[in-house]
């Protein structure tokens, strides 16, 4: 929803000098060439880029549910039009990292008139602005949407009032519908509608444009459109900035997928890297074990975690992660609770929503949970009190997602564990740890030929391979990640960082920024304060850490930076918001996408991430002997 941030100051700039030029300006086309030739508007009387800070309030889409709160990154250009104003306008990033589009990356259209402008240029509380947009997308569906922006001056001084206190200015709300122009159209993560004749979704936008609340459309009609509602502020805006400017050829590029042509499970990271020792194991697609029937079977998360364990868990979604917790001095005033979460939050998946009615019972059954995938970590980083900087420890991972109680084979999105083990003694000495590690690599291998070669022992090996490395030592984390209250909340267990080794909630720290227990948006915020008052050296290394997990267009391949977004360097919501699909690694396969067929969906920068293990585990045992 973020892009009416950048509609509001342009349209300032822009409403004035439309007054002095309507009278006769000339126009022209924009300019011509070859087909690969960047086309632009000539017709821009400003530009700018924002940033801006969205808080949704109703929706019924599946990605930007009720309780969301994302920055978003948009660049807008003005356009001085006859009899209306117009806009080009592109969407760089939603703060859900490599997600499926929320609505087209690139739109031209027009405002309602320059009488909603004007006034808008004198008074910032006269901002009511409204912007049409159609725009057809490569796989063959069509978007007709409204973008309608009020000041919250223009309501009542009771409404939005924690909002108000929050630092939130504006008010939006924004109509998409979705009209399949194929029979085999796939819309993306979105809502769809066959042809309708009967219906003009622009004439019908166009006649309810000075709406203010979803209550004054025809609920019938409204129903057929994605909607949602919100707040917004923004964090920062620049005028005419050192940008490219919109390249109209972008508009026939659309997509509602993030992988515009499709991927393969492991997204062509497939060259082998020989690994010491080992004759299979040497692609990032083998780290990657999804879950089977049998394995669901044999490894329910009760198997896996004892009850004091999980209750601990429990404890940290209830807003307890100690004892003595006090949410008043959580840094980011981002403690996750339970209780928060209202029949107004909603859970999803694929394109199925449901409002919450019970999220205590739902969580509280570790029956409720199912087994994504294992994956294998053989070179892992890790950071502990026992040492300084980080330390190689082999681990495996495994990922549990919250399922429907009432329709079990039914992934819910708004709850994944994440369980950790070390296969060898981290506190050993190294001779020790490493016969533990090559032992280790010994199982892995055997493992990897099994299931390459379907062999008749392969889920008996898998089965045995489980049992064992979870049972030789305690878990070392467990980690939740969570958009049950609508904001995206990360927090973790672990016993690396007490002299007990006891599993107790870790406080996160990266750089001697303490964002507190729970990890969440509000981090940025933190980082960006501290970065705004230091000096010297460490400004730049703070700049730096907000330049990497700044991205400069929607699919920037800087989002697959696993040294600059790695969990060691940034928070896990920045690392989830920047290389993750809304919010998450890796989740059941939702079934929209139809050309993946996987059961787990595992996001690109998992496995480039894998591969920059293989590479160190080409040398590692070189380098180990010396």
């Amino acid at each position: 929803m973020g892009n009416g941030g950048t509609f509001v100051k342009t349209s300032w700039i822009g409403a004035l000098l439309a007054a002095f030029y309507l009278a006769g300006c000339p126009f022209s086309s924009p300019s011509t060439g070859n087909k690969t030739d960047p086309a632009y508007s000539p017709n821009t009387v400003a530009t700018v880029k924002s940033l801006t800070r969205v808080k949704i309030i109703d929706s019924n889409t599946v990605t930007t549910r009720p309780g969301s709160v994302y920055d978003t990154a948009t660049y807008f250009e003005s356009l001085l039009d006859l009899p209306r104003p117009a806009f080009n306008y592109e969407f760089l990033d939603a703060g859900l990292g490599a997600a499926e589009p929320i609505y087209p990356m690139y739109q031209k259209g027009h405002q309602a008139s320059y009488a909603q402008l004007i006034p808008a240029y004198f008074n910032e509380n006269n901002r009511h602005i409204d912007h049409f947009s159609t725009v057809d997308t490569l796989e063959g569906c069509r978007v007709d949407g409204i973008y309608m922006l009020r000041s919250l001056t223009e309501y009542p001084d009771t409404a939005f009032k924690k909002e108000r206190d929050e630092g939130y200015t504006m008010f939006v709300l924004r109509l998409d519908y979705y009209t399949r122009l194929r029979p085999d159209a796939q819309c993306g993560r979105h809502r769809t509608n066959d042809p309708d004749a009967g219906f003009d979704p622009m004439v019908f936008l166009e006649k309810y444009h000075n709406a203010m609340y979803f209550s004054d459309f025809p609920r019938k009609q409204l129903e057929r459109f994605e909607a949602k509602t919100g707040t917004i502020y923004h964090v920062s805006q620049t005028l005419s900035p050192n940008w490219p400017k919109f390249d109209l050829g972008q508009l026939s590029r659309n997509s509602l997928w993030y992988y515009p042509e499709g991927h393969s499970f492991d997204y062509g990271i497939s060259k082998p890297r020989p690994q010491h020792g080992m004759s299979d194991f040497n692609l990032p697609r083998h780290m990657v074990i999804e879950a089977t029937s049998e394995t669901h079977a044999a490894f329910p998360l009760a198997a896996l975690l004892k009850g004091d364990e999980f209750q601990k868990v429990l404890n940290f979604l209830s807003g307890r992660p100690t004892a003595d917790f006090d949410a008043e001095k959580e840094p980011g005033h981002d403690t996750f609770r339970l209780t928060d979460v209202t029949q107004a939050n909603v859970y999803t998946s694929g394109l199925y929503i449901e409002n919450i009615k019970d999220v205590v019972s739902d969580v509280s059954d570790p029956g409720h949970f199912k087994l994504v995938a294992m994956s294998i970590k053989p070179y892992e980083q890790q950071d502990d009190l026992a040492w300084k900087g980080l330390h190689v420890v082999p681990q495996i991972h495994f990922v549990y997602q919250l399922m429907d109680p009432r329709q079990p084979d039914r992934p819910f999105e708004q709850l994944y564990l994440h369980l950790k083990w070390d296969v060898v003694d981290r506190l050993a000495d190294q001779d020790a740890q490493r016969r533990q590690h090559l032992a280790f690599l010994s199982r892995v291998d055997e493992l990897t030929r099994a299931r390459e070669t379907q062999a008749p022992n392969h889920q008996k090996l898998l089965h045995s391979f489980i049992a064992d490395f979870t049972s030789a030592r305690p878990i070392e984390q467990i980690a939740f990640s969570t958009s049950l209250s609508g904001i995206w909340a990360f927090g973790a267990l672990t016993r690396d960082q007490n002299q007990a080794r006891e599993l107790l909630p870790l406080r996160i720290v990266r750089d001697g920024i303490d964002v507190g227990y729970y990890s969440s948006v509000y981090d940025n915020d933190i980082l960006r304060a501290e970065a705004e008052k230091a000096t010297g050296t460490r400004k730049k290394e703070l700049q730096q850490r907000l330049d990497d997990l700044t991205v400069g267009f929607y699919r920037d391949p800087k989002r697959q930076n696993v040294e600059a977004i790695s969990f060691n360097r940034v928070t896990c919501a920045q690392c989830h918001q920047t290389s993750g699909r809304d919010g998450v690694h890796f989740a059941f396969n939702d079934g929209l996408n139809e050309g993946i067929k996987n059961p787990a969906y595992v996001t690109e920068f998992f496995f480039h991430d894998a591969d920059e293990q293989l590479k160190t585990g080409m040398t590692y045992w070189a380098e180990a002997a010396d």
